[in-house]
């Protein structure tokens, strides 16, 4: 016996022979009772479905026939009223008619009219509710005319070209006391008021129950759920009563169109007209509509010969039944199941100790040596089991002295492996932060490379005012001092990378230096309407430290809190004692920090948000400079902030400065990295300045500086040239580019320190973009008196060159 895939029969273990045998026992005679009962179940359902919807169609039916009979009696009411009568006798007054209009206007108010109107025996309208009405003609309808013949009754819907809707109406002949009629009452009310009671039946049992009211040729006349079929019949209606219909314009002047069959219901027009007739004939009939059928129950209106009929899907009638048949064919399969597991558990407790053996056996030929068997019963099993117990025993000890080999190699390969993954994931870390450093470090040199080139053009032009000219020159010169800055922390970065970081130690006044650092970056607050609070504690002892390096730590952090902090917020630094130690602390309102970037925040070229939509600026450099120039004074600095939105708060400590001879620092001034020179620009006037640069731009922008402090300078373009003008003319200082094609600057100085005569002691500055430490050693090795690194401030420039000259003592 095989089962696709499956052992044969005899092979299966017996724990699923009787497990299966057990769930077929289980399953098999639930399974046939449900669905028998789920046969004999069908017809009772269907059965009390249809007696149900027919005492409902029923119901529903008589409500019509009530409304009908309604407005019908309430038309009689106001045809009988004595000043109806009055009012459509000649010569009635004004105060008549606004009185009976007031009554008539409250009648179709209160039960439910759309309007409610009075005509003469010619069919014109002489008082209605509407005035829109008064003077119109209804003798041709069909309404007026069962009225002036005396009838009392509702007709069926018919369309109005006037008020272009479709009105059912109402009329009653208006009588002398004699009995000679004068006129007709008319009430008419939109199908909407009958679709209100039929829209009740829609789903009234949750079996997708929908209503439907029609008349004698089988016309829908209320249609809830589907309004477009409203007039459309259920069979083709004779070629004459078309005509008729059509020739009326009983619907509108579309009614050959809604005339028109989509789809037909065969034998229910039949059948609604045979229960006209025959009350006590089968009001139920089944009527297939594509693939199911659906139950149609039929109730007949006394009042008007119409049709009113519910019907049912029969899928949503046996739907319950259905679902009652799964759960119970469900609950057979899970007993079903139950009685699987429970013949599984049972068989396999009984063979367990032979399968124990057979796992066993199985393990020792795979090489499984730890593996017992471990039963304590004496019988035929016991003993075998046992037998393979110790057959095991020695071959285990072997297999330990291998493993435990096995296990040390394999330990030395992962630790080697996982090492290489951590280099690997490392290097990749550090790849993507160098391209997101490049990137960023192109953008912030090129922005304001952009606005200098830009302005410089327009400068060039000649076609700017005076107003205009100043706000070029300090958008020029905003500019270059932020690619400046951006220099000066690359370098930072780049001495602290090289250990080459030097700090020049002295007694420290803290509270100098931080309304220093206050001040410098108070214009930038004050730009963003950013209030800063300082809070210093008296008499706080001085440290020893760097006060440049020590300035440019709180500017830093100052300028990071008005970078990240919005307009209107504020920063507060404090100054005060802490344990021993100084503290500083820069707490502000600002934008705050993710808590998964807190622990990032002081590495270099880290930024919280590097992307190219990023809000603010900078290389992410400021606070790894700061962490660092700390860390060289003793100190440490934490940040702190309980989230986005927050604020942030940076905490410096700085260890106190014992007590020793050190003389006190006095507070730099300006910008952390502006050289503060004493004034000696004076001194300069009439000196002759040489200067070469291979760069046009520098040749034709420092002498007009350098002239404005009374210099005469002669500009070359070569290490040729500058030979030969210092031969031919001398100089009292040179200022020579390093990077020229050629003859550099460094080869440069060695040939005049070389010449013969006074031109060989010519004072020298090495003015380069070469802005390094090592930069700066090898120009003075090589014969320079100075390094200055471009771009140079022209104060600078000339303090350095008067000191070259002999003024000031340039070490």
């Amino acid at each position: 016996m095989r089962l696709g895939g499956l052992p044969r029969w005899r092979d299966w273990p017996w724990s699923a022979k009787l497990a299966l045998l057990l769930g077929l026992l289980a399953v098999l005679p639930l399974s046939v009772v449900t669905l028998i009962h789920a046969f004999a179940a069908r017809d009772d359902m269907l059965a009390a479905t249809r007696a149900q919807n027919l005492q409902q169609a029923r119901n529903t039916a008589q409500a019509i026939d009530r409304y009908l009979e309604g407005i019908r009696a309430d038309v009689r009411v106001v045809a009988s009223a004595p000043w109806t009568v009055r009012v459509l006798a000649p010569g009635s007054g004004a105060e008549l008619r606004s009185q009976v209009g007031a009554a008539l206007r409250e009648m179709r108010d209160t039960h439910g009219f759309e309007a409610l109107y009075l005509t003469d025996q010619s069919g014109v309208v002489r008082l209605a509710t509407e005035e829109r009405l008064v003077g119109r003609s209804y003798v041709s309808s069909r309404t007026f005319l069962e009225a002036k013949a005396g009838n009392n009754a509702v007709s069926e819907p018919r369309y109005d070209p006037q008020e272009g809707k479709v009105f059912l109406h109402a009329s009653a002949p208006v009588r002398l006391p004699d009995g000679p009629i004068v006129g007709t009452a008319i009430g008419r009310v939109e199908l909407s008021r009958i679709d209100e009671t039929v829209r009740a039946d829609t789903n009234f049992a949750g079996r997708q129950e929908i209503g439907i009211l029609w008349n004698t040729d089988g016309i829908r006349l209320s249609h809830p759920t589907q309004p477009q079929l409203r007039f459309k019949p259920f069979e083709p209606l004779p070629r004459e009563a078309e005509r008729r219909l059509v020739a009326e314009s009983r619907f509108g002047p579309d009614t050959r169109e809604l005339l028109r069959v989509s789809s037909a219901f065969p034998g229910i027009v039949e059948r609604s007209r045979w229960i006209s007739y025959d009350p006590g004939s089968d009001p139920h009939l089944v009527l297939r509509l594509g693939d199911e059928d659906m139950h149609a129950t039929l109730a007949p209106l006394a009042t008007s010969g119409w049709t009113y009929g519910l019907f049912t899907p029969e899928h949503a009638i046996l739907a319950a039944l259905r679902e009652q048949t799964w759960r119970d064919l469900a609950t057979a399969s899970l007993t079903g199941l139950l009685a699987v597991a429970f013949g599984l558990a049972a068989a396999r407790w009984a063979t367990r100790p032979l399968r124990l053996v057979w796992q066993t056996a199985n393990a020792i030929a795979a090489g499984d040596m730890s593996r017992r068997v471990g039963l304590r019963q004496k019988d035929e099993i016991g003993r075998l089991a046992a037998a393979f117990d110790a057959m095991t025993e020695a071959l285990a000890q072997k297999e330990a002295e291998l493993r435990s080999y096995a296990d040390r190699l394999e330990q030395r390969v992962d630790e080697q492996t996982t090492a290489l993954r951590v280099l690997l994931s490392r290097a990749e870390e550090a790849n993507r932060i160098k391209d997101e450093f490049l990137s960023t470090l192109s953008h912030e040199l090129r922005t304001p490379l952009n606005a200098i080139l830009g302005w410089t053009w327009l400068l060039r032009s000649g076609s700017l005012d005076d107003e205009a000219t100043q706000r070029a020159v300090a958008t020029i010169e905003r500019n270059a001092k932020s690619q400046s800055q951006i220099i000066d922390d690359l370098l930072d970065v780049s001495r602290i990378i090289t250990g080459k970081l030097r700090l020049k130690v002295r007694r420290v006044a803290l509270q100098q230096i931080l309304e220093a650092a206050i001040d410098a970056a108070r214009p930038a607050a004050d730009a963003k309407e950013i209030r800063i609070e300082s809070v210093f504690e008296p008499e706080v002892p001085p440290v020893s430290g760097d006060p440049n390096r020590l300035q440019q730590i709180v500017w830093n952090l100052l300028s990071n809190a008005v970078k990240f902090t919005p307009a209107g917020g504020r920063i507060e630094v404090r100054l005060e004692k802490a344990d021993g130690q100084t503290r500083i602390q820069v707490r502000d309102t600002g934008i705050g920090i993710r808590e998964d970037f807190l622990a990032h925040v002081f590495e270099r070229f880290r930024q919280a948000d590097s992307s190219t939509t990023r809000t603010h600026g900078g290389l992410g450099l400021g606070l790894a400079i700061v962490r660092h120039l700390i860390e060289l004074h003793g100190g440490t600095v934490q940040a702190e902030s309980a989230g986005e939105g927050l604020g942030s708060t940076f905490t410096v400590l700085l260890p106190i400065t014992p007590l020793r001879t050190l003389r006190e620092a006095e507070p730099p001034a300006g910008h952390p990295h502006d050289v503060q020179e004493p004034d000696e620009t004076q001194e300069i006037r009439g000196m002759r300045v040489l200067l070469v640069d291979d760069e046009a731009d520098a040749r034709e922008m420092l002498p007009p500086v350098l002239e404005r402090f009374g210099a005469d300078v002669t500009v070359t373009a070569s290490a040729e040239e500058a030979l030969a003008a210092l031969r031919g003319q001398g100089a009292d200082v040179l200022v020579a580019d390093i990077g020229m094609p050629g003859t550099d600057g460094y080869e440069l100085i060695r040939q005049i320190r070389a010449l013969e005569g006074p031109a060989r002691d010519v004072p020298a500055i090495a003015l380069t973009a070469y802005a390094g430490d090592g930069d700066r050693r090898r120009a003075l090795e090589a014969g320079y008196q100075l390094h200055l690194a471009k771009p140079v401030e022209p104060h600078q420039l000339a303090a350095a060159l008067a000191s070259v000259a002999g003024a000031v003592d340039p070490r």
